[in-house]
């Protein structure tokens, strides 16, 4: 099959790079994969080997860029796709308009987040992304939250919507050879322990909750806060305020995030929106176990208490508690990343993921 996987841009972002893991095993079951950026990036533009690469003409302006939608149909046809995945809200809107008036070729959209939580302020917003989500052949939701979500403000989607959660890849890195470069890297003291946060410095991802944290935390513990975001500036005046700058280090973006996951004692997440965090996936593919908060999808990929900690509410002096228990208990810590690694190769296989991906194309193309 000819399969456009259209993300918003080709960059090192979770929902990109979830993306991206599945465009690669479908390249291996022999597909034709065209990996399109809706928005062009600037910096670090990640490249998909074996596949068509491109990024979308025209400017990311109004509601809709005319000149992007003529460059999308240009794609669609000469290319003669078969079957279209959507990755990302302004991708569903996108493809729609690309296909009002031409042929129309299937396409699938990827719901990667709490999706209720970017319409209950618009009842307009609310109206367009049903009639947009009605227009698909098939919803695929990354977690059974996710699924529920959709189906709470789109009930009448239901024969639409399925779960097919993330694939991630397996290859476990030498943590103690990253952990020296890392630890050179930022200057870290060899006895300090290392904790790691990362993704948008966005109101969803929800930073500071880190600078609370840290504020209990074991003092030899160093936090590194990896990302980019508009929140980014803030976040390193409260540094200074809170004088927490010699323990949180803003590592800023990049795309080498398995490397520092391979080096770090424990990944930390706290966020106030999320879906399937595939962050914590690949964290726990690296035996680096993860104490979260419970929102979103987090407890479908987190096992309580086995592959890491879950705390049901944003308290800082709890969650800190958890963190200085797991940081003073290596030999649970380790267990727990043994545990979390073991669970994502059983439960987030990224070959079974693209297998279960294709047997959807071919339902919808009808295909064999």
């Amino acid at each position: 099959m000819r399969i456009l996987q259209l993300v918003t841009r080709r960059q090192y972002r979770g929902a990109e790079m979830s993306a991206f893991f599945l465009s690669k095993q479908l390249l291996e079951e022999g597909h034709e994969i065209f990996w399109v950026g809706l928005y062009k990036t600037k910096d670090n533009i990640l490249e998909l080997p074996g596949a068509f690469n491109a990024d979308l003409s025209g400017n990311k302006s109004g509601f809709i860029n005319k000149e992007k939608v003529r460059s999308l149909k240009k794609i669609i046809k000469e290319k003669n796709i078969d079957i279209i995945q959507c990755n990302g809200s302004d991708t569903l809107k996108y493809v729609v308009a690309a296909q009002l008036f031409d042929r129309k070729v299937p396409f699938v959209y990827r719901n990667i987040s709490k999706i209720s939580f970017w319409l209950k302020k618009s009842f307009i917003k609310k109206i367009l992304t049903g009639f947009l989500l009605s227009k698909s052949s098939a919803i695929v939701s990354v977690g059974v939250k996710s699924k529920e979500d959709v189906l709470s403000i789109f009930p009448k989607l239901v024969n639409k919507i399925s779960v097919i959660s993330r694939g991630v890849p397996s290859l476990k890195i030498d943590g103690i050879e990253k952990r020296a470069q890392i630890i050179q890297e930022f200057g870290i003291n060899k006895s300090n322990k290392i904790l790691l946060w990362a993704g948008s410095f966005s109101f969803e991802k929800n930073p500071a909750f880190m600078l609370d944290v840290m504020q209990f935390v074991d003092e030899n513990a160093i936090l590194i806060m990896a990302g980019n975001g508009i929140l980014i500036d803030e976040i390193k005046d409260l540094l200074h305020q809170r004088n927490l700058q010699n323990r949180i280090i803003i590592a800023g973006y990049r795309n080498d995030l398995q490397d520092l996951l391979s080096a770090a004692d424990l990944f930390l997440l706290g966020s106030k929106i999320e879906g399937v965090p595939g962050v914590i996936l690949e964290a726990a593919v690296q035996e680096v176990p993860s104490v979260a908060v419970a929102v979103g999808g987090v407890e479908e990929v987190v096992i309580n208490n086995k592959t890491g900690i879950i705390l049901q509410d944003h308290d800082s002096k709890k969650f800190a508690s958890s963190v200085n228990m797991l940081l003073q208990n290596e030999n649970l810590r380790m267990e727990m990343g043994k545990n979390a690694r073991h669970f994502v190769l059983k439960n987030f296989n990224e070959k079974n993921n693209a297998l279960r991906f294709i047997e959807l194309y071919k339902k919808i193309t009808d295909k064999n």
